[in-house]
């Protein structure tokens, strides 16, 4: 009796595992599904994030970083700051452009970091864009 009950709770539990989860039993489909669930996920996921950045209300702020020939500079951290704060520093890519999504204002500065001064250059009334020279 006793592996009677054991066995008929043991099916209950499985057959409601089954239901929880909407498995019919067959793995191949459930993989399938799930592929297509997160898959589906992911595309409103970057839709999501393609408006945010269109709809955030800020504009793109470009840093150019050339070395004494006017040659980009890759691989270097730009910071760019205002009045109140300093954002987080981006790395200049292989065309030496570092960008920054933000409020638009006329009182960004910006820097490179490893330079050994203090000196940061302000974006001119108006421009998105800037580009520092690095010393030899």
């Amino acid at each position: 009796m006793k592996k009677r009950l054991v066995t008929v709770v043991l099916m209950l539990c499985m057959a409601l595992s089954l239901v929880a989860c909407g498995g019919t039993g067959n793995t191949d489909d459930t993989q399938k599904n799930n592929t297509e669930q997160n898959s589906e996920a992911n595309k409103d996921t970057e839709k999501e994030s393609e408006s945010e950045n269109v709809d955030d209300g800020k504009i793109e702020y470009k840093v150019t970083l050339v070395d004494a020939n006017g040659n980009p500079v890759a691989g270097q951290m730009i910071q760019v700051c205002n009045a109140a704060t300093c954002f987080a520093p981006v790395a200049t890519d292989a065309n030496g452009v570092a960008t920054f999504r933000l409020e638009e204002s006329n009182e960004y500065k910006a820097k490179l970091l490893t330079a050994a001064d203090d000196a940061y250059v302000y974006f001119e009334a108006g421009s998105t864009e800037l580009t520092l020279t690095m010393a030899e």
